[in-house]
């Protein structure tokens, strides 16, 4: 049987424009999807179901302020994010976009009913918007007090959610502008709906600017 590799990366002889490629095994180019609106791939999320590949990507603007006849471009940062399934092919078999302030990493997960879960988050803002295999919104949920890290597919057509919390400061040299936070690792388990069936919280690293690891395992 012949296999297929699949890789994210960046052009920049083409202005730095993202794009999917597709090689066979001999590592010749099959196809390559290039999006033509500037936008950048989350590299971590490109995810294979049932032939399927699905990635999420994201792009940024600034708004532009307008001060004694000059325009330049204001502080707030503003972010569209996208989810795609590409067939093998290469074809767009689905094209979802959203509009949001709140920068962050996208998260995708495919269940096993095909609904799409995305999650996101910076800080300890977090929200999460399920999709049925259409782009339809089913399930919207806001305020999650934690950044969505992974996400899993369960058994049963729900949802395991890896996140990490902020506590509170640690210290740090005096030479550092940034501040460090003491985190907390934290995993929720959903169902298809969207619903809480538990929550779980680790903190094995006190004071540290470290997560827990999470293993899946099939169940």
């Amino acid at each position: 049987m012949k296999a297929e590799i699949f890789c994210i990366g960046s052009d920049i002889r083409q202005k730095g424009n993202d794009y999917v490629a597709c090689l066979d095994d001999d590592f010749r180019i099959k196809w390559i999807f290039v999006p033509d609106n500037g936008e950048r791939f989350n590299y971590e999320t490109l995810t294979l179901v049932d032939g399927m590949i699905y990635l999420t990507g994201a792009v940024y603007t600034r708004e532009m302020i307008e001060e004694d006849g000059l325009r330049t471009e204001g502080a707030a940062l503003h972010q569209k994010t996208s989810w795609r399934r590409l067939d093998g092919n290469g074809m767009v078999g689905q094209e979802t976009w959203t509009e949001t302030t709140m920068v962050g990493y996208e998260r995708i997960c495919v269940s096993t009913k095909g609904d799409v879960l995305l999650a996101s988050g910076n800080g300890n803002m977090g929200w999460m918007t399920l999709y049925d295999d259409s782009g339809r919104v089913l399930e919207h949920v806001e305020d999650l007090k934690c950044t969505p890290q992974d996400i899993l597919p369960a058994g049963d057509g729900g949802y395991i959610l890896k996140a990490v919390r902020n506590i509170k400061t640690v210290p740090q040299p005096v030479y550092m502008s940034s501040l460090w936070m003491d985190t907390e690792t934290v995993v929720i388990k959903y169902d298809s709906d969207l619903d809480v069936q538990w929550r779980k919280v680790f903190d094995d690293y006190k004071d540290e600017r470290r997560s827990d690891l999470i293993y899946p395992f099939v169940w």
